[in-house]
């Protein structure tokens, strides 16, 4: 017993030393560019959900929905901030408690996942009995190549989020086929798996079910199992694994499935095809060796364009390993690795190839694609390195060694990428590589054939061929860095008792004069970086985006900006006092400087000027709109469309009161006016005292906050439908007569059969855990 404690703990301190080279190299890059480490995405939106929802967690509530945006404002339901996963939530509130700077905060978070997939990584090649130094290079290879650290720890953070515990749940699902599987192992692999599934990344899901489904064909075929009763006997781990992490994501991925239908994805993004945006272009594969090579990439606009292939960037070391081992000792390494070669061809074929529907970007397996191709190449320098071949002459070192294939490879690559993009940069690379090339070849020459060192040059060089590719490259201006200064955290100078509709553009956003001096952002609040204040915005930035307020206000879904002829129709006809802003409860505008800040027509229909900068000025309204309020008539249409269309197609005067008709009947309706109080109003629900006098019609009560599928409301007590008053804010009818409280609560119903099986899910996998464990250790203990 005593042994297997220390061989763990031996373990755990080789794990953390495997983690160290991804540590340093990314705070170096900070250290040299601490703004490189949040950029676009992360900025605009993601970092802002994650907060926010740590805040609501902090706060003791469930960050299922937020106030401060309509267009993003689902967290639950968009799955993209991991509101479910345990281990991001702890992150971004440890970052909170700290009370790191939002720089900090990002550097904390993506960070922390780079440790955690360096370390998964390791776990998974000491599994395989690679030594240390090779497990390190494995490790470095998955967390520090281009498209997981220039794509997903800097911009796209949910998919490194997710893609973090790839290598632990490889691992453990392995272990679980395994000859020495315990019985635990299932429930351990089921958590990892969860943790994937709620880090709001589908197409890494996507990731370890393909990693799944080779493990067990690698297993069926390994063992020759024909019967199908033996292989269900031999992969039920695999499959209790996935049914005990579906069950424990089940909140996130039962609130995506119900929220999504109510989508612009969910009406038209599903019916996409195939899509040659961001695939791998055959001609960028030369950037596995050597990433300073520019080549046509088809863009996310499906359009070509000349791009820096950074995403393929991985170092020198694993496919000069590869290409050295299969060429020397090609049949034995193909006999030993067939299946990790075979699954390193299938994912890199499927970067290639264009994507399915929501599936889009086929760059994105390249994660997948550096992880494989670190085992394989840690592999095939073991394979190498374990001959028992004559090296004594200097003529036998130079023929076995790295570093000569390495300047083989080179000289092959570099005149295809070099003499074709002649830049400063390329050169310069091309120079720093050869060099790092050169002095491989020198210590294997040099140092004796047992040297520790000798052992730690591949990790060495892989490192430093990284460092001199990203230190340049974090200079390029290759990404979006909006300015944001700890600022925008704070409402001022927006009043955080008032919505606002800030009314920009793509150009407002990016104004050369503007996008990068200091504090940017306080008056436009870009994206939903309204959600770092706490100001209630109708703007957001959603990849689902929600359909109701993008069809009646043609709010983009990207970035949460209007075109500029969807401003002059908005500024026309909808700000004054009886139009849909007012509907909404909006009371504050943000208008760019090329409005003016003389606006006669504004502040006839009700709006003074608070705020100005070089950014634009701040409008709010004169008189106060109502949060809840009782309606007098509404007209019921046949169809979404007319709704649409009647309220997009009038040139000026009151917004139309449109709901839906459930039958037959259409035409106006007159409700009862009713006394309503506005009592409280939070982030999940909100409450109205209603009292109508009136013994005949009943009342209709609209509130003025962003609907999404899963609000319900009761009366007294009682539960009464919901309808959807101009396709965006949530209505009730109260019966006549009446008097009471309207409680208005958004609880879908996705979340409570989600919260009702996780939480079986979890207690049921506890129990077994300890008793399994405890089995365990007891046969261990009693094994001689």
């Amino acid at each position: 017993m005593e042994a297997i404690k220390k061989r763990y703990l031996k373990e755990a301190a080789f794990t953390v030393v495997g983690t160290i080279p991804t540590v340093l190299l990314f705070l170096l890059l900070y250290s040299q560019k601490p703004a490189f480490i949040w950029q676009d995405d992360y900025q605009s939106v993601l970092l802002a959900g994650m907060i926010d929802a740590a805040r609501s967690w902090m706060s003791g509530e469930i960050p299922l929905i937020s106030p401060y945006s309509w267009n993003g404002g689902a967290l639950a339901g968009e799955y993209q901030y991991g509101v479910f996963s345990i281990f991001i939530c702890l992150t971004t509130i440890t970052a909170l408690i700290l009370n790191l700077s939002l720089t900090q905060t990002a550097l904390f978070i993506s960070l922390t996942h780079l440790i955690v997939l360096a370390a998964g990584v390791f776990r998974l090649a000491r599994s395989r009995n690679l030594p240390i130094h090779l497990a390190t290079f494995a490790a470095m290879i998955a967390s520090l190549s281009g498209w997981i650290l220039l794509k997903g720890a800097i911009n796209w953070v949910s998919a490194l989020t997710s893609f973090a515990w790839v290598g632990w749940a490889w691992w453990m699902l392995e272990k679980s086929v395994g000859k020495d599987r315990q019985n635990y192992h299932f429930i351990i692999s089921g958590f990892f798996l969860y943790l994937i599934l709620t880090a709001g990344a589908p197409f890494t899901v996507l990731m370890i079910a393909l990693v799944t489904a080779w493990i067990g064909l690698k297993a069926i075929v390994s063992n020759r199992l024909l019967s199908p009763i033996k292989s269900f006997y031999l992969l039920w781990p695999l499959v209790a694994a996935w049914f005990l992490g579906l069950a424990l994501a089940s909140p996130a991925l039962l609130m995506l499935i119900e929220y999504s239908r109510e989508t612009l994805r969910g009406e038209i993004g599903y019916s996409y095809f195939w899509q040659k945006g961001w695939a791998v272009p055959i001609a960028a594969l030369p950037a596995l060796i050597f990433p300073a090579s520019k080549v046509f990439w088809i863009n996310a606009a499906h359009k070509e364009e000349l791009h820096i292939s950074f995403e393929l960037c991985c170092g020198i070391v694993p496919v000069v390993a590869l290409v050295f081992v299969l060429i020397r000792y090609g049949a034995e390494f193909i006999k030993k690795c067939k299946w990790e070669l075979g699954l390193f061809l299938t994912t890199l074929t499927l970067s290639l190839l264009p994507s399915i529907g929501s599936f889009r970007w086929s760059f994105r397996w390249l994660s997948l694609v550096h992880l494989v191709l670190g085992l394989v190449a840690a592999e095939a320098i073991n394979t190498a390195c374990s001959r028992n071949e004559d090296l004594s002459t200097l003529s036998n070192r130079l023929r076995a060694s790295f570093g000569i294939w390495s300047l083989a490879i080179l000289a092959i690559t570099l005149p295809i990428t070099v003499l074709d993009n002649k830049s400063e940069f390329t050169n310069s690379l091309a120079i720093y590589y050869i060099l790092i090339g050169v002095g491989w070849v020198a210590l294997e020459v040099c140092l004796p054939l047992k040297s520790i060192v000798r052992r730690w040059i591949p990790a060495a060089v892989t490192f430093f061929s990284l460092l001199a590719f990203y230190i340049p490259i974090i200079e390029t201006p290759n990404w979006i860095v909006w300015n944001f200064r700890e600022t925008i955290r704070k409402p001022a100078p927006l009043d955080e008792k008032i919505r606002y509709f800030s009314i920009y553009d793509y150009v407002d956003m990016f104004n050369p004069p503007l996008f990068q001096e200091e504090g940017f952002g306080t008056l436009i609040r870009p994206g939903s970086s309204s959600l770092y204040a706490g100001v209630e915005m109708i703007n957001g930035y959603s990849p689902l985006s929600p359909s109701g307020i993008n069809k009646v206000l043609h709010l983009g879904p990207v970035h949460g900006y209007l075109r500029r002829e969807d401003q002059k129709e908005v500024l026309r006809v909808e700000v004054g006092s009886d139009g849909m802003l007012q509907l909404l409860a909006v009371d504050g505008l943000f208008l760019p400087v090329r409005f003016g800040l003389d606006m006669p027509d504004l502040i006839k229909k009700g709006w003074s000027i608070i705020h100005s900068s070089p950014e634009g000025a701040i409008f709010h309204r004169t008189s106060p709109s109502p949060r809840v309020r009782a309606l007098e008539k509404v007209e019921y249409l046949a169809s979404e469309k007319e709704i649409i269309k009647r309220i997009l197609s009038r040139m000026e005067g009151r917004v139309p009161l449109l709901l839906l008709s459930e039958g037959s009947s259409t035409g106006e309706k007159t409700f009862a006016q009713a006394k309503v109080t506005l009592l409280e109003d939070t982030r999940l629900s909100a409450i109205a005292d209603v009292d109508n006098t009136s013994s005949t019609s009943p009342a209709m009560i609209v509130f003025s906050r962003a609907w999404y599928p899963g609000y319900r409301a009761t009366f007294n007590g009682q539960e009464l439908p919901i309808k959807v008053l101009n396709l965006v804010v949530p209505a009730v009818e109260i019966p006549a007569g009446s008097k009471g409280a309207v409680v208005l609560e958004y609880y879908p119903q996705s979340f409570a059969i989600g919260l009702k099986l996780a939480s079986a899910a979890f207690v049921v996998s506890l129990i077994l855990m300890i008793g399994l464990f405890w089995k365990s250790l007891k046969e261990q203990k009693n094994s001689p």
